[in-house]
């Protein structure tokens, strides 16, 4: 399948938020916000995460399954399909990259603020969880997403064996898996802060401790968050293996 370019807007949007969150969250510019707008911010950003991003992109996710069930509804909806997945689009490269680097971020200034270590067994796994998510949506969810978008904008679907191509990318379980577990991540992290249940252990809690040691908590998260790139490699080979839009070609 032909590689969709990425705009530049597309690039620029969450590369401007993470550059505003290296400005307000970390000390390399000097700048320092405090607590409460701080809270406000990360308040906000989750909000607008889980309301703006999840909720919406699931549901239509949903009907495009339930579309896709079914051939004859699929060949009827392309039309419907189509506006879907270009607000699909919006969603996954706009609305979720930059409310999810705000919320991680000024999540990791909290931990600054609050004096919090991620010694303590909920936050490590908020992190761990936060940083998966992360990475699994930016690059499998965004993926799927952004070439289905390339298929039913620029392509001409008619023949009924590229619209069964189509059928079969839309509902290929591996990606479908993937894309609903964003839900339970989100409502994890969130119960996970509300609660801080005790009973979570951090695995690796002697490291973390001597690491914290020599580095700020924050910067600590920091460093954790870029190093889960590792996992983004692992999260390829999957796809290449597993998700149908890597291995089928649209005929037209």
């Amino acid at each position: 399948m032909p590689k969709f370019p990425q705009t530049i807007l597309e690039r620029i949007a969450p590369a401007c938020c993470l550059l505003l969150c290296f400005v307000f969250f970390t000390p390399v510019f000097g700048v320092e916000i405090s607590i409460l707008p701080a809270l406000q911010i990360h308040m906000a950003s989750y909000l607008v995460l889980g309301l703006f991003f999840e909720l919406p992109e699931l549901t239509l996710n949903a009907r495009c399954l339930h579309k896709a069930h079914d051939l004859k509804k699929l060949k009827e909806g392309l039309p419907y399909i189509k506006r879907v997945f270009a607000v699909r689009y919006v969603l996954t490269h706009y609305v979720g990259p930059c409310s999810g680097i705000l919320a991680v971020m000024s999540g990791l200034y909290l931990v600054h603020l609050g004096g919090y270590s991620f010694t303590e067994g909920w936050l490590f796994w908020i992190l761990i969880a936060a940083m998966i998510g992360f990475y699994k949506g930016m690059n499998q969810h965004n993926f799927y997403v952004k070439q289905l978008f390339y298929v039913v904008k620029e392509r001409s679907i008619r023949e009924e064996e590229s619209i069964r191509v189509l059928q079969k990318c839309i509902m290929c379980p591996f990606d479908q898996a993937l894309i609903f577990s964003e839900f339970p991540t989100y409502i994890f992290i969130y119960l996970t802060a509300c609660y801080k249940p005790d009973w979570f252990v951090n695995p690796f809690h002697t490291m973390t401790m001597r690491l914290e040691g020599a580095l700020d908590p924050a910067w600590l998260g920091l460093i954790l968050v870029g190093a889960g790139v590792g996992f983004v490699p692992v999260l390829r080979q999957g796809m290449k293996r597993w998700s149908y839009i890597y291995a089928q070609r649209f005929p037209g």
